[in-house]
């Protein structure tokens, strides 16, 4: 399974429509408004941190497709709040600017500034929720007691709401949106972090096309590294380490993770204090010294426009997914010429053209893929993926919408 020094661990051999079967129930495939959806975390005693949106969106002038994918972080507060309130919030805002723009049609350019405001916002009300609970700031903070602060940030006995704020900033996830407009006509590709969009368009000559939409934020994009630079001025060899943001954490772009974002004493004083702690893979000792000028991670996402009518529909598909889907193919040593994002996309692009290569599962083509990237034909390998028996997750969560656009 690809962790050296451990094991073996005991697993099912499945196959044929059982295999089908199984992969299915856990993946729980479904189709919703046109779109086959799968969101998978073999490990049972792991729950996902995965979560995905796949709606329309009524508002003046017509109906908008609007498709999410959100990869949660040391724990699911955060993911959760971004299902609960990022499609409304989005709604508010584009009945706004459609309000404002009276007769006349949204240019592009206002529909990306929809996505992104919308996006940063729902962060930046994580962001004033905290600051409200102490109104003092650092310097109030330092004339705190333990004990004072203790009663705000666990108090479970009225109902808990300080601590659901405190979790939702502390807590993290990625975003990525698409959004199709009522014509038909305009795609829109927000990301925050690293969730991948991939666009197949089937060319003249009957190839595949594959075309990144989102960005990959992360530690390892000379890019991300270079803007973090210029943000923090004399912090070149601590703000990015070892590919990851003060040395702790991977992604440059999310929603919540305050410890990254706040001054340091909001760490130390009160989300150490605040219950049930901290999920991080990181020693908080080891990198919250590092933190000097905050903000660190950024809520401002990217957006990529695509003119539709460039291409024929019946020859378009876009396909979502949570880094897990990546990491499966870029993790895999049976896959050692795939190494690039880049060639990620072309391999499941391919995968999705060629529905044929994986006997026994049936129409829905996000679990097609999924098979693909578990093993495809190679029954013994999926069947190691799907049943294992390990006391720890073996592979990351992972989500694909697949739609036709």
């Amino acid at each position: 399974m690809g962790f050296e020094g451990a094991g073996p661990w005991a697993y099912r051999k499945l196959s044929g429509t059982e295999l089908t079967k199984e992969l299915t129930r856990l993946a729980n495939a479904q189709s919703i408004h046109g779109a086959d959806v799968v969101s998978l975390q073999p490990c049972t005693i792991s729950r996902s941190q995965d979560r995905f949106i796949v709606s329309q969106l009524d508002v003046p002038g017509g109906q908008w497709r609007f498709n999410g994918v959100f990869d949660g972080h040391a724990g699911e507060e955060t993911v959760d709040h971004i299902l609960n309130k990022l499609p409304s919030l989005f709604h508010s805002f584009l009945a706004e600017a459609l309000r404002l723009a009276g007769d006349g049609e949204l240019h592009h350019d206002d529909v990306s500034k929809v996505l992104v405001d919308s996006i940063s916002e729902l962060d930046n009300s994580i962001t004033r929720d905290i600051l409200e609970l102490f109104p003092g700031g650092p310097d109030g903070l330092e004339k705190l007691s333990d004990e004072q602060i203790d009663t705000i940030v666990n108090d479970f006995e009225s109902g808990g709401v300080n601590n659901a704020k405190l979790l939702r900033g502390m807590r993290g996830s990625t975003v990525l949106v698409a959004l199709v407009d009522p014509s038909g006509r305009n795609l829109y590709v927000a990301s925050l972090g690293d969730c991948q969009a991939v666009l197949g368009t089937k060319t003249p000559s009957g190839t595949w096309k594959a075309e990144l939409l989102s960005q990959n934020h992360n530690g390892k994009d000379l890019a991300e590294v270079a803007r973090i630079h210029r943000e923090h001025p004399g912090e070149d060899a601590t703000c990015v380490l070892e590919d990851r943001v003060l040395g702790a954490i991977a992604v440059t772009r999310a929603i919540g993770d305050h410890e990254f974002r706040l001054p340091a004493i909001f760490t130390e004083r009160v989300f150490v204090r605040t219950k049930p702690g901290f999920k991080l893979s990181s020693v908080l000792a080891d990198w919250l010294p590092r933190n000097k000028t905050p903000p660190y991670l950024s809520n401002v996402a990217d957006v990529v426009h695509v003119d539709l009518t460039a291409t024929e529909r019946e020859g378009r598909f876009l396909i979502m997914c949570s880094d897990g889907l990546t990491d499966l193919y870029l993790h895999d040593d049976d896959r050692k010429d795939i190494n690039t994002l880049q060639e990620v996309a072309d391999a499941i692009v391919n995968a999705f053209s060629d529905r044929s290569t994986t006997s026994g599962v049936d129409d829905n083509t996000a679990l097609h893929l999924l098979r693909e990237a578990m093993g495809g034909s190679d029954e013994d390998k999926v069947s190691r993926n799907v049943t294992v028996e390990m006391a720890f997750r073996w592979m990351d969560d992972v989500t694909i919408i697949i739609q036709s656009i």
